[in-house]
C-alpha cells in the first residue's frame, strides 16, 4: 500500500514539474492547467492566489478561458471585485462564450453596476446559445417591467421550463389572475 502511494506520489512530482516547465516557458494552455488546479485543488491545495496568478498570465496571451475564468472568479470568488470581473468577463463574451455572457447580464441586472438594457444585450447574446438560465432571467426581467411595462408576452416560453419554473410560475400567476397555462408546460 505504502509503496503504491509513493510511486503515485513519483508520478504526480513529475506531472507537476512537467506542467511548471511548460508555463514558465509561457504556453497559456498550460498556465491555464495550472490556474484550473490551484482553482480546484487538483494535485496540490486549493490556492486562489495562485489561480489568479497563473490565469492572468494566460490572459495577457488573449487566452480566452482564462479571461472567462478570472471573470467568474473575480465576479463569485473569495476576493469579489465587480470591477475586474466585467472586464474579464467582457473580453470573453467578445468570443461568445456564453457563460460569461450570463454572467455579464446577471452582473448588470443585480450588482451595483445595474444597467438593464446592458444586461438584456449580453442576456440575447447568451440565449442565442442556448444557455438555460439565460431564459429564466429573460422571464423575470420582462415579468417585472425591468426594462419597459410589464410584457407577459415577451417572457420566453422556454424559461417555464427550467428548473426555476415554479417560481416563475407563481410570479406570473400573482403578476395576473387571467393567465392560465397549460398543465403540459410542467411535464
Amino acid at each position: 500500500n505504502d509503496t503504491i502511494k509513493s510511486i503515485n506520489n513519483i508520478h504526480q512530482i513529475k506531472y507537476m514539474k512537467y506542467w511548471f516547465l511548460i508555463a514558465e516557458n509561457n504556453n497559456d494552455k498550460s498556465q491555464v492547467c495550472l490556474g484550473k488546479m490551484y482553482e480546484e485543488g487538483v494535485l496540490f491545495p486549493k490556492n486562489w492566489n495562485k489561480s489568479i496568478k497563473y490565469y492572468l498570465l494566460a490572459s495577457k496571451k488573449g487566452n480566452v478561458e482564462a479571461q472567462y475564468k478570472l471573470g467568474k472568479l473575480y465576479y463569485l470568488g473569495r476576493e469579489k471585485d465587480i470591477e475586474k470581473a466585467t472586464f474579464y468577463l467582457t473580453l470573453a463574451a467578445k468570443h461568445n462564450i456564453a457563460d460569461a455572457c450570463y454572467l455579464l447580464g446577471e452582473i448588470y441586472q443585480t450588482s451595483n453596476i445595474k444597467n438593464v438594457n446592458k444586461a438584456l444585450h449580453y442576456y440575447f447574446l447568451a440565449s442565442k446559445q442556448n444557455h438555460p438560465k439565460v431564459q429564466y432571467n429573460l422571464g423575470l426581467i420582462y415579468l417585472n417591467g425591468e426594462c419597459t411595462s410589464k410584457n407577459i408576452n415577451r417572457v420566453p416560453q422556454r424559461s417555464l421550463r427550467w428548473p426555476g419554473k415554479h417560481r416563475l410560475f407563481m410570479d406570473i400567476y400573482t403578476f395576473t389572475i387571467n393567465l392560465t397555462f397549460s398543465i403540459n408546460l410542467f411535464f
